[in-house]
């Protein structure tokens, strides 16, 4: 699963880690949905509790791109990070 996020602050550690979260929480909000369906599906307590551990648990990815955009506005900087993430589905 490959995950892509964008964030402008003007100090680039904060727009670093705002792009990081926002594409974590987009693979998070993919397994989450998975694991919806799976609860949906099978109905039964015990499976439901399996499957939401394993959402938790494997939570690993890993930064498979970085691109940086520094805008110059007469004295004021700010910059643009792109992030792509990439995680076992």
């Amino acid at each position: 699963m490959i995950s892509t996020a964008q964030a402008r602050e003007a100090d680039l550690p904060e727009a670093f880690l705002a792009a990081q979260e926002l594409a974590l929480r987009q693979i998070g909000q993919y397994r989450v949905q998975n694991v919806a369906s799976v609860v949906r599906d099978w109905g039964d307590v015990h499976l439901r509790q399996m499957s939401m551990e394993t959402v938790t648990i494997n939570s690993a990815a890993r930064l498979s791109k970085a691109h940086f955009v520094v805008h110059e506005y007469g004295p004021t900087r700010s910059y643009t990070v792109y992030l792509q993430l990439e995680a076992k589905p």
